[in-house]
């Protein structure tokens, strides 16, 4: 429920890691979910 500054004040990291964080994230849950609930 973070915003994307706020998470990244939090782990001292910029902006941008964070979102590349998501974005991997996000890719990887994907990959990892039956084709049928994606």
């Amino acid at each position: 429920g973070l915003s994307v500054a706020e998470t990244a004040r939090i782990m001292g990291k910029n902006e941008g890691a964070i979102k590349t964080l998501q974005y991997r994230a996000v890719r990887t849950l994907a990959r990892l979910l039956p084709e049928d609930v994606r």
